[in-house]
């Protein structure tokens, strides 16, 4: 019986702690609940073919910085050592009037290679996993870095006056000091990352700089499939609801971005600066409990059985 229960004490001890210790992991709960991350972020449009329009073929980048986790559980803000971010690239494949509204709708796919500005190329190799070919179809990265003291330059996404470009070099320049957690992006047909914006269709990129401080420009929405993921083998991820701000519709996805605002700004190289929440939701593979629970088991079985022949020895 000692050593039932000392296999199942392992197993427990096995599966129950964290597979790779890091800032991600402590901060997700593994619980069956939703994880809600507030984020404050950067982002920088690429008008690359020079229209003045944000239209077809051009690329968004950015980083989200994550603050805190609102739920299930409010955490504190993290500290200045530790830097949990998520690095995006999209690119504009429709831009569209919505009748009798004044939306334009704005619908993204993964910025492809031939941009430069796709997430392999933005990341670099010091992040390439071993074996993986979906780069295609990935356009979003989380990642995570701990700074051996505290300095709040090393949390520059929560700097709205940064500079976009500026901003996303200096964290990606450094790529190899991060630890990347999480590859995202469209696996599925009804993955989909799109956001409304108010003004005329075609949305002249020239009257939004020009315009005299921040100025609400709409909101985003988005799911995703995960393509990778570093959390080990013992972990799953569950989907949680994404909403579409197209057409109200809920759907279902491995990792949500919803409530998002967009905050434009007059910097020359058109940056913008928005809130959103990342909703994500990660438990332990169920296999795993199943062997607990049988190892579990089978040591109560034992001790019964040895605790009912002793009894009837007496």
């Amino acid at each position: 019986m000692k050593k039932t229960f000392l296999v199942a004490a392992l197993l427990l001890g096995i599966f129950a702690s964290p597979l790779r210790a890091g800032l991600l992991e402590d901060v997700l709960s593994f619980d069956g609940r939703d994880n809600v991350l507030e984020d404050n972020s950067r982002g920088l449009l690429h008008d690359l073919d020079q229209d003045g329009d944000l239209s077809s073929g051009d690329v968004v980048t950015g980083l989200i910085r994550i603050d805190r986790r609102n739920s299930p559980t409010p955490t504190p803000s993290m500290d200045d050592r530790k830097q949990l971010i998520i690095a995006y690239s999209f690119e504009v494949e429709d831009v569209a009037s919505i009748d009798n509204t004044p939306f334009s709708s704005i619908t993204y796919v993964p910025a492809s290679s031939g941009t430069g500005l796709d997430i392999k190329s933005l990341l670099g190799d010091t992040h390439e996993p071993a074996g993986f070919v979906d780069w295609a179809k990935v356009s979003l990265a989380v990642m995570e870095r701990t700074f051996a003291a505290d300095d709040s330059a090393n949390n520059p996404v929560s700097n709205t006056v940064t500079a976009g470009a500026d901003l996303i070099d200096d964290v990606l320049g450094d790529g190899s000091g991060y630890t990347l957690d999480v590859l995202g992006g469209f696996d599925d047909a009804d993955d989909f990352y799109h956001q409304l914006i108010t003004g005329s269709p075609g949305i002249d990129i020239s009257d939004i700089r020009d315009a005299t401080g921040a100025a609400t420009l709409g909101t985003q929405s988005g799911g995703f499939s995960v393509l990778y993921d570093n959390l080990g083998a013992a972990r799953v991820f569950r989907q949680v609801s994404a909403t579409s701000v197209i057409n109200n519709a809920v759907t279902q996805h491995d990792l949500g971005l919803e409530g998002g605002l967009l905050l434009g700004n007059n910097e020359a190289n058109w940056g913008f600066a928005d809130k959103a929440n990342i909703r994500l939701n990660v438990v332990p593979e169920p296999a795993t409990w199943v062997l607990v629970l049988m190892a579990g088991c089978v040591g109560l079985m034992r001790g019964t059985r040895r605790r009912s022949l002793a009894d009837r020895d007496r």
